[in-house]
């Protein structure tokens, strides 16, 4: 997947084409997302393990939700709900992929910034909730 064609564009970062084209090829049967994720997990925990993996796997799949499935710009939270419950992205890739609205565009040269904030807007309730969750566990452990 080095020195890949994604969506038009030459990509050169080895672990980003090969996300996207993995997602490429295990999405788009037509159910729901999320089911189609979980369907595919052990395909995407084996080949993003570490991570940098795991954030390139996010990123193909923001990018992929941007070009197919737009209607997933509002369901981010359940989007990455799904990644974390079934171990395929950590929530550290996570946060620094909501702290980063511009990631993809070194990727993706028709990216659109409105609907990378978009995506973070509505991923934001889990992001939030997965937060709330450590900062309470912190406070049971120093108790």
């Amino acid at each position: 997947a080095k020195d890949a064609q994604v969506l038009g564009a030459l990509c050169f970062n080895e672990p980003f084409a090969k996300a996207h084209f993995l997602l490429s090829a295990t999405l788009g049967g037509g159910g729901k997302l999320t089911e189609e994720l979980i369907a595919a997990k052990g395909v995407y925990k084996a080949c993003f393990p570490t991570p940098e993996g795991q954030t390139m796997l996010l990123l193909a799949l923001e990018l992929y939700i941007m070009t197919q499935k737009r209607n997933g710009l509002k369901k981010m939270d359940d989007i990455l709900r799904c990644l974390w419950e079934n171990d395929i992205v950590h929530e550290d890739q996570m946060d620094t992929w909501h702290k980063t609205e511009n990631m993809l565009h070194q990727f993706y040269p028709e990216f659109v910034l409105e609907d990378a904030i978009k995506a973070r807007e509505t991923g934001y309730k889990f992001i939030d909730w997965v937060q709330r969750e450590d900062d309470d566990d912190a406070e049971e452990e120093e108790d």
